[in-house]
C-alpha cells in the first residue's frame, strides 16, 4: 500500500513542462500553471519532509491512529489532508472519504479554500466544507472540512464512523469540547473493532503531545521539525498604548514607509476593533503612494463568511497585503508571505463564569504559547542559496560568500563551503559571519561520517579526495552526470535561456548561481547539470554546474538520447555519438581502464 499511495505524487512532483500531459488523478483533469506554483510553496513548508514518512504510519499503524505533532506555521492543517486524500484515493475510495475536524466555522471554511487551491479542485466537488447554516458537500466530495460539534452530532447519530475512512482531528491542543469527546468515544469504540478499518490522524503543538500519547496509547508519532535560521526578533513598546487600533495603524504604516518586504499580519482583540483598523488603513493608505501602490487591507474574522478567500489571492505587483485579524487566526491559518506580525497581546473570549452561569466576554493578555506561535507566524525567509540562510545583508558579507564559490559550479562551491567549515572547527560564528546554515552543515557532516562508516564497513577501497586536483575534477563531474543526467539543460542561443532537455522548457539561472554572482560575468555555461528546478517568475535552475556534452553521451545510458523529444540538441548529441564510436572502436573503453580505482569521498 505505501508504494501505492507514495506514487500517486512523488516528492519531487510532476515536471511541469509536462502539464499537457499530467492530469490530476482525483477529477482526471489536467494540472493548471498555478498547481505547479502553489506546490513549490508547498515543497518549502517545514512538514514536507514528513510525507513519506506520515503515509508509511498511516498504513501500518496497528491502531489506526497516528500523532501529529509540530509547531504552528509548519503546514500541518493544510498538508495532511491533502496526504491523507492520496491515501484514501490508493484504497479506490472503497473505505470511505477524508474528513477533518477543525474546532471552529472560519477555519474550517477557510482550510477548505485553501486546500481546494492547492490541489487543483473545485471547491463544492471534490473538496468541500460543512459549517453552521452551510454545507458546500457533493456526492463526490472526497474530503471534507467541518465544524469539530457537527461531526460530533454525527457520530452520536449515527452511532458509527459514518462515511469517512480518515478522521482528521485538527488543533487538538485546543481541547474543544468536541475534539475532547470525539476522541473519548473514538477510543472507547476501538477502532479494530470498527468496519472499514478507519484511521485517525490527531495533530496538535508539541506541548499537548505527551498527553495525547499516554490518551491513545502510545500510538506512532510523526514529528515536524521547524525550519533552522529562522528566528524572528520581538520588538516591543515602552509604553502601552492608550488607542490600540492608532497604535496598530501607525506600526503597518511605519513598516510600509520603511519598505520592509513582506505581508503584514495584526491581531487585535475585537471584531468592532479590526473593522475601525481596516478602515482607517484604508483611509490612510493613499498617503503611501511615493512608496508604490497602496497596501491591500483585508479582515478576517468569523463574520467575514467566504469573503475570506481575498487573504489568499493574489495582489498586483509590488502591493503588499494587511491582514487584520484577533485570536481566530492562531488556528489552522496560514500564508507564507506574512513577514511582520503586529501583536496586542490581548484577546476577547467567552469565558464560562460558574458563579453567574453565563458565558462572559472577558477581555484578557494572550498567554506565552499564543505570544510564541503568533511570533512564529512571521518566520517566512526572502530566498536564499542552497546552505545559506539568507541573502547577503552587505557588501563586506557578499565578498565573504564569494571566496568560497569554486570555478567548476555551484556542486563544487558546495563542497568548498564544507571543507571551509571543517576547517574553522564547526564555528557558529563563522557561519553567521557568512549566512551559512550552521545547522545544515552540522547535519551534513554528520551523514558523512554515517556514510564513510558504511563504505568501511562493506570493505570499500577509499583514497582520500584531493579536492581541487584535475583528476578528483574529473571525477566529480562523472559522478554528477552519471546520477543526475536527466537534470541537463542547454543554452542555445547564449543569451541564458536553458532548454531543459527531458521536456523542452525553458529556464534560467537562479540569482545565487556562482556564475551568475561573479563581477565579471563571463557567456552562460552552454552545458550545465542542475540539482533542482523550481517554477517562479524567473524559472529558476538551483545548485549548476557546467559539463561537457562529450561526458554526457559517454556516461548517460543508452535509452536516455533514444527517448529525448526531438531537439536541436538531441541531433547534436547523436551525432556526437556516432562520432565517439567510430574514433573508439578498438580501443579500452575508460570504464574498463577505471576499474580497479578506490571510492573517494568528498
Amino acid at each position: 500500500m505505501a508504494s501505492q499511495v507514495l506514487g500517486l505524487e512523488e516528492e519531487t512532483g510532476p515536471n511541469p513542462g509536462e502539464s499537457e500531459l499530467a492530469v490530476n488523478p482525483f477529477d482526471g483533469l489536467p494540472f493548471s500553471s498555478r498547481y505547479y506554483e502553489l506546490l513549490e510553496q508547498r515543497r518549502s513548508l517545514p512538514i514536507w519532509a514528513a510525507r513519506f514518512i506520515f503515509l508509511e504510519q498511516l498504513e501500518s499503524s496497528p491502531s489506526g491512529v497516528v500523532l501529529v505533532s509540530g509547531e504552528p506555521g509548519s503546514g500541518k492543517s493544510t498538508q495532511i489532508p491533502q496526504w491523507c486524500a492520496e491515501f484514501v484515493l490508493a484504497r479506490g475510495f472503497q473505505k470511505g472519504r477524508v474528513t477533518v475536524t477543525q474546532p471552529y466555522p472560519l477555519a474550517a471554511l477557510s482550510l477548505a479554500l485553501q486546500v481546494a487551491d492547492e490541489m487543483d479542485l473545485t471547491l463544492g466537488h471534490e473538496v468541500g466544507y460543512s459549517i453552521p447554516q452551510e454545507d458546500c458537500t457533493g456526492p463526490d466530495t472526497l474530503l471534507r472540512f467541518c465544524w469539530d460539534r457537527l461531526l460530533l452530532q454525527e457520530v452520536a447519530s449515527t452511532r458509527g464512523t459514518g462515511a469517512w475512512g480518515v478522521l482528521v482531528l485538527d488543533e487538538a491542543q485546543e481541547r474543544s469540547v468536541a475534539s475532547d469527546l470525539l476522541q473519548g468515544l473514538l477510543r472507547d469504540a476501538r477502532l479494530g473493532n470498527l468496519p472499514g478499518d478507519p484511521r485517525v490522524v490527531v495533530v496538535t503543538d508539541p506541548a499537548l503531545e505527551p498527553k495525547l500519547q499516554a490518551f491513545w496509547g502510545n500510538p506512532p508519532i510523526v514529528h515536524v521539525l521547524g525550519e533552522t535560521g529562522r528566528c524572528p526578533t520581538p520588538v516591543y513598546r515602552d509604553t502601552v498604548p492608550t488607542d490600540r487600533v492608532e497604535a496598530a495603524c501607525q506600526a503597518v504604516l511605519e513598516l510600509c514607509r520603511k519598505e520592509a518586504p513582506g505581508d503584514v499580519l495584526v491581531y487585535l482583540p475585537s471584531e468592532e476593533e479590526i473593522s475601525l483598523c481596516c478602515e482607517s488603513l484604508s483611509r490612510d493608505g493613499g498617503s503611501l503612494e511615493d512608496q508604490g501602490p497602496p497596501p491591500r487591507v483585508l479582515p478576517l474574522h468569523p463574520g467575514c463568511g467566504q469573503a475570506v478567500q481575498a487573504v489568499y489571492e493574489d495582489v498586483e505587483s509590488g502591493a503588499r497585503k494587511v491582514v487584520v485579524t484577533h485570536w481566530l487566526a492562531d488556528f489552522s491559518f496560514s500564508l507564507p508571505s506574512i513577514r511582520h506580525v503586529i501583536d496586542s497581546g490581548l484577546e476577547l473570549r467567552s469565558v464560562y463564569n460558574p458563579q453567574i452561569r453565563a458565558e462572559s466576554q472577558v477581555l484578557r493578555p494572550i498567554s506565552k504559547c499564543q505570544a510564541e506561535a503568533r511570533r512564529l507566524r512571521a518566520t517566512g525567509i526572502l530566498p536564499a542559496a542552497p546552505g545559506f540562510t539568507r541573502p547577503p545583508l552587505c557588501a563586506e558579507e557578499a565578498a565573504l560568500r564569494r571566496a568560497l564559490e569554486h570555478v567548476d559550479g555551484d556542486h563544487s562551491s558546495l563542497i568548498q563551503v564544507y571543507e571551509a567549515f571543517i576547517q574553522s572547527g564547526a564555528d557558529k560564528v563563522w557561519c553567521q559571519a557568512r549566512g551559512l546554515n550552521w545547522a545544515a552543515l552540522c547535519q551534513a557532516h554528520k551523514l558523512r561520517g554515517e556514510l564513510l562508516e558504511l563504505m568501511q564497513r562493506i570493505e570499500l577501497p577509499l583514497s582520500q579526495p584531493a579536492f581541487g586536483s584535475e583528476q578528483n575534477r574529473r571525477d566529480l563531474q562523472k559522478a554528477l552526470v552519471s546520477g543526475y543526467f536527466l537534470k541537463v539543460a542547454r543554452d542555445t542561443d547564449g543569451t541564458g535561456n536553458y532548454l531543459l532537455l527531458t521536456h523542452k522548457h525553458v529556464a534560467q539561472l537562479s540569482p545565487y548561481c556562482c556564475y551568475r554572482s561573479r563581477r565579471a560575468p563571463a557567456r552562460p555555461p552552454p552545458w550545465v547539470l542542475y540539482h533542482s528546478f523550481s517554477i517562479s517568475k524567473d524559472n529558476c535552475l538551483s545548485i549548476v554546474s557546467e559539463i561537457q556534452p562529450q561526458m554526457l553521451v559517454e556516461l548517460a545510458p543508452p535509452y536516455f538520447l533514444s527517448n529525448l523529444p526531438p531537439s536541436e540538441s538531441r541531433d547534436f548529441l547523436n551525432q556526437l555519438r556516432e562520432e565517439m564510436a567510430d574514433s573508439s572502436t578498438g580501443s579500452e573503453s575508460p570504464s574498463t581502464q577505471e576499474l580497479g580505482d578506490a571510492c573517494v569521498l568528498q
